[in-house]
């Protein structure tokens, strides 16, 4: 399997695995695709790959939106994410996060890894952002293809406090390879009083690494500056068509 379709297999396997609003029992199932089934010399059956999409099909742009640590009977709460996105796509009422832990699935999102190969086997040092090697991920391969790539929000837990794995150096202003866009937010708190005081989860002080500068946003609410930060880039990157397709964590 080329590295596009290793990346891309994994971003929808990934992606589809955070919808988990109820199936309607009415709801007629939607049509699947099976991959063949082919017999080996020892009579195994193997799973024949899927072919590879015709030269020039238009790719697709893509959009994930990750919650942290939420579980699936919380989207009762949400009515319209229920309604603009689990009631318009596909829902897998059996699917399982890799880890049980923000930073652990974070990672193994990016590289289709389970954790006990990424190493990043908890929140907290050493662990964490500190142990994460980000130079070959689902950015990087999507770059690769042609893709503009934007994080907004989140990165992972010790980012802009622990040393990049990558360089040893200081990770305030670190920007993993592979990212057009680069919004993530500063887990290092500074003191009151300091222009840039606050961090990802300082929810009315959010300070972020904006492709390599440090920003604040004192008094507005993290979530709100988050959500206007990614339509701006998802216009950013839709107002040329014609030019490269997007992906937008």
């Amino acid at each position: 399997m080329t590295p596009r379709r290793v990346a891309l297999a994994a971003l929808v396997a990934l992606v589809a695995a955070g919808c988990s609003d109820p199936i309607r029992p009415d709801a007629d199932p939607a049509p699947t695709t099976q991959p063949s089934l082919t017999a080996t010399p020892g009579g195994t059956p193997s799973v024949a790959p899927p072919s590879d999409p015709p030269a020039g099909a238009p790719r697709p742009n893509v959009l994930v939106i990750e919650t942290d640590d939420m579980r699936a009977d919380e989207l009762r709460w949400m009515p319209r994410t229920r309604s603009l996105i689990a009631g318009r796509g596909l829902t897998f009422a059996n699917s399982f996060s890799p880890d049980p832990l923000c930073c652990p699935a974070r990672a193994s999102f990016l590289t289709g890894q389970y954790s006990h190969n990424h190493q990043v086997l908890s929140h907290e040092e050493p662990y964490g952002f500190g142990a994460f090697d980000d130079a070959d991920t689902l950015a990087t391969r999507l770059t690769g293809e042609g893709y503009r790539t934007a994080l907004v929000g989140k990165y992972l837990n010790g980012y802009g406090v622990q040393p990049a794995y990558a360089t040893g150096a200081d990770s305030e202003t670190y920007v993993p390879p592979g990212w057009t866009q680069w919004w993530a937010g500063n887990d290092r708190v500074r003191p009151l009083g300091d222009p840039l005081y606050g961090g990802t989860y300082s929810y009315f002080s959010l300070t972020s690494n904006v492709n390599g500068a440090l920003r604040s946003w004192p008094g507005r609410y993290s979530t709100d500056v988050t959500a206007e930060q990614t339509r701006a880039l998802v216009a950013r990157f839709g107002s040329a068509p014609q030019e490269r397709p997007w992906f937008v964590w």
